[in-house]
């Protein structure tokens, strides 16, 4: 994972989406954010934006697994139980940042190890869709070669 901060900060006022979500996955994948697609850009939904990720992700032999928590839940009780579950392993972790905007940060063994936003916005809740979002990549070989969905209970 090599740490770097997104190029460009949210601001759809002004036509610009923020770059967080490629900034990650470029980390992630020891990347520069230019040599990752801007999946988000010009408001993308989510199943364009994901359509597009998914097919990125393909042609590097990768996927994802993805696990929702439902939002009633705190920040560190989700760190915890990837952690738990999970010791050592690098993952996604999406909700709303302090700036009131979906935001995703890279976590491991409990915590927040990096956050791509500028201004270090980290997580405060849920994303807009009321769920956490934990990603993790694994090989496209070990999955059909699509991404899998499971609604934690948030219990």
């Amino acid at each position: 994972m090599t740490p770097r901060k997104q190029i460009f900060r949210h601001d759809p006022d002004n036509g610009v989406w923020g770059d967080c979500y490629r900034t990650a996955w470029a980390c992630l994948l020891d990347l520069e954010p230019k040599e990752v697609p801007h999946f988000c850009d010009q408001g993308r939904g989510d199943k364009e934006s994901d359509r597009l990720l998914k097919e990125w992700l393909a042609a590097r032999g990768l996927t994802y697994f993805r696990v929702l928590f439902g939002g009633d839940l705190e920040v560190q009780k989700i760190l915890d139980t990837v952690m738990l579950c999970n010791p050592g392993t690098f993952a996604l972790l999406s909700g709303e940042s302090r700036n009131g905007t979906n935001h995703i940060v890279i976590i491991r063994d409990g915590e927040i190890v990096h956050d791509p936003a500028r201004d270090d916005s980290g997580i405060t809740g849920p994303c807009d869709n009321g769920y956490f979002e934990v990603m993790v990549p694994v090989p496209l070989a070990i999955s059909s070669g699509a991404a899998t969905s499971v609604q934690g209970s948030g219990s």
